[in-house]
């Protein structure tokens, strides 16, 4: 080995992986700008201006009243006893669902139909979900 100094090339990265960052930042910069009045952001005045509304319902959350604790405990057991229930439907229920939903398991035929549901319990949010089913039984449990 001579002792003259070895020079090591530094391979540098193609100019596309070098800009994905900022063209990544430009998108996001872009949809930021494109969602700006669609959102209403501007009207972000009224946290300040509306306050007095906000300030009288946070005020009500600092003296709570407890004279009905008892109406307020029988509907968080009855809240608890739903979630059990919507846990325990969603297991008996998303097993099956799951093996008819698996395309090396089941036929076409009913792969398709079962995705598709399963698709639309999914995509419908859940408050949309549970104003269908107030409208049909009502509030409360049933």
């Amino acid at each position: 080995m001579s002792s003259s100094t070895l020079q090591i090339a530094i391979p540098t990265p193609p100019i596309f992986e070098r800009a994905r960052p900022w063209l990544l930042a430009a998108i996001i910069v872009g949809l930021l700008a494109w969602s700006f009045l669609p959102a209403e952001i501007f009207k972000a005045r009224l946290l300040w201006t509306d306050s007095k509304n906000m300030s009288e319902f946070g005020a009500a959350f600092m003296k709570p009243n407890f004279r009905d604790w008892r109406d307020y405990a029988s509907e968080m057991i009855a809240t608890v006893q739903i979630a059990i229930w919507g846990t325990a439907l969603a297991v008996l229920f998303g097993a099956p669902l799951a093996i008819l939903a698996s395309a090396n398991v089941a036929p076409p035929w009913v792969v398709w139909p079962v995705r598709r549901l399963m698709d639309i319990l999914r995509a419908i949010n859940e408050i949309v979900l549970a104003l269908l089913f107030v409208v049909a039984v009502g509030l409360g449990p049933f």
